[in-house]
């Protein structure tokens, strides 16, 4: 990460000096802005039948070592900043919700998400898909990321179905619940 412009520079340097990466290698970087706020992983399911898109359950990542570091306080989290590398390795999953006035954003986003996939790719995309985003101190959203499935977090609604389905169906409906009612 670098905070601007010279900063970057003084890093890329030093990876070049160190031996990680060479000079030829800028011209096929990917640099990505750093948006913070807090993430969260929508869960939509597009149905056809009913021609909606639905939010079926929202949750957040779990990732190794790095969940364990910011459980810390920032006093300790400085003294061990040279112990070890921070890793984002994915290990699991806890449900969440959104603000409730939110909610309208986070609709009309899946709805331009799907109208694109439509031109891009008709029928567009039909079923589960999941769009990873932040939501940022003005409450600004930014989507990063998208799977075309049911997302990895969804694996803690199988049995219980998802937060949000109970608003459709009065009952809590999990994904695999939710493509079979769709097939059927």
């Amino acid at each position: 990460m670098a905070a601007d412009r010279e900063d970057f520079r003084r890093k890329f340097r030093r990876l070049v000096n160190d031996g990680v990466i060479t000079e030829g290698n800028l011209g096929s970087a990917s640099i990505e802005e750093l948006v913070v706020g807090a993430h969260f992983n929508v869960n939509y399911f597009r149905g056809i039948v009913r021609d909606k898109v639905e939010i079926l359950s929202i949750d957040r990542r779990i990732q190794t070592n790095l969940d364990g570091l910011l459980r810390l306080t920032a006093d300790v989290q400085l003294e061990i900043k040279d112990c070890f590398d921070v890793e984002t390795i994915e290990i699991g999953h806890e449900l969440a919700t959104i603000r409730e006035s939110e909610l309208d954003k986070l609709f009309e986003i899946g709805d331009r998400f799907v109208k694109v996939t439509e031109e891009v790719e008709p029928p567009g995309i039909i079923g589960p898909f999941t769009l990873q985003l932040t939501v940022t101190s003005d409450l600004d959203v930014v989507v990063f990321d998208v799977a075309f499935r049911i997302g990895g977090g969804t694996n803690i609604y199988m049995g219980i179905g998802s937060q949000y389905g109970k608003l459709y169906f009065g009952r809590p409906i999990s994904f695999g619940r939710r493509i079979a009612m769709e097939v059927r």
